[in-house]
């Protein structure tokens, strides 16, 4: 018998953002069979990614989710605006 390893949302988004931005689409149908959870769950995490991405997480038929292609083809757009916050010199109280 396979022993299931349960993620955490966390992780489980981290993933779901991945496949938005390798794929065309993702489905909540497919995402429910992949992590072994119900609607809800999933629903959650696409709530979690919509506030993320705004308007840029689009649905192309009931269930089923995609990234506008600007997103898509901007890869570093999550780490450049962490250099960005990283680099960014703050001053010294005195």
């Amino acid at each position: 018998m396979k022993k299931e390893i349960k993620i955490g949302q966390a992780e489980r988004v981290l993933k779901i953002m991945k496949m938005l931005c390798k794929s065309e689409s993702v489905c909540i149908f497919q995402l429910m069979e992949q992590f072994n959870l119900n609607s809800r769950s999933i629903e959650r995490d696409i709530k979690l990614l919509k506030g993320f991405f705004k308007r840029n997480l689009v649905t192309d038929r009931k269930g089923c989710y995609f990234l506008k292609e600007s997103v898509k083809s901007n890869k570093n757009m999550i780490s450049d605006e962490a250099k960005d916050n990283s680099t960014e010199e703050k001053p010294l109280l005195k």
